[in-house]
């Protein structure tokens, strides 16, 4: 059993579809549910698409989870020129991090594991 962190709903239908039924019995929707890890995997992926980057405290919420998997991915990401850290302990991407960002994103959100499960109802 999955250990729900977060949930994100997203409204499937269309504003057409919605503006028919007045009262949205018909409005489609899709639920992802992610646990602890994933939801950090997402949060540092998310960050690294910052100027500002990881921040020291979600480092630690991550390094918590994580362990040695969360610093020696960014031990890589690092030594590739991909992110630099930062004297206030975050780690922010480099110019060479803006123009590889795949490999950059693709590193964080590598370190959740499982499948999220999406929900359409």
């Amino acid at each position: 059993p999955m250990d729900l962190f977060r949930a994100r709903l997203t409204v499937t239908s269309t504003p057409r579809q919605i503006a028919r039924d007045d009262s949205l019995s018909t409005t489609h929707y899709a639920i992802e549910l992610m646990d602890r890890r994933q939801a950090l995997a997402e949060d540092l992926m998310l960050a690294m698409r910052t100027v500002a980057g990881a921040s020291e405290a979600l480092i630690g919420l991550a390094r918590q989870e994580m362990g040695a998997e969360l610093d020696d991915a960014l031990a890589r990401v690092i030594a590739r020129g991909l992110a630099k850290e930062q004297t206030d302990g975050s780690v922010a991407p480099t110019h060479l991090g803006w123009l590889l960002g795949n490999e950059l994103y693709g590193e964080m959100w590598g370190l959740s594991r499982g499948t999220i499960v999406n929900v359409v109802c």
